[in-house]
């Protein structure tokens, strides 16, 4: 079994202790295992997602769109597609989602209200290396 491990996480990612534990809803998924209640494999991705302002936009109306991407990553994470989430202060988001493949993983990243503000989108799939540190 899997486990949380911060130390971990700060030596492999360079990450410090987690402002927000991995979704408590779901236990952890190691990447390209097979995913329960489901018969195909999870993949994980780390998804950086940047957003800006437009200058052309009011402050009440960007509140708006703002609290819309709220509820929509709320929604996301309370189905586990989301298994943790980081704000980088003066940069964008974090995210470590949880998929099924590529497809479903664009899926998800286009319909957050904020897509068409993203300046910028990195996505990486994730390779979960903690089985091959355990059997050193």
């Amino acid at each position: 079994m899997l486990v949380w491990d911060e130390s971990v996480n700060s030596f492999l990612f360079g990450f410090g202790p987690s402002p927000s534990p991995p979704n408590p809803h779901l236990p952890p998924i190691p990447y390209n295992r097979l995913h329960p209640g489901r018969r195909s494999l999870c993949m994980l991705f780390s998804v950086r997602l940047v957003s800006r302002q437009p200058q052309d936009m009011s402050p009440d109306a960007w509140q708006s769109v703002v609290g819309e991407q709220l509820k929509a990553v709320k929604a996301q994470y309370d189905q586990g597609k989301i298994r943790a989430i980081y704000r980088e202060t003066g940069v964008g988001v974090l995210a470590i989602y949880d998929a099924t493949d590529a497809r479903e993983m664009d899926q998800l990243i286009a319909s957050l209200p904020m897509g068409r503000y993203f300046v910028d989108t990195t996505v990486h799939p994730l390779w979960d290396m903690v089985p091959n540190l355990q059997s050193l």
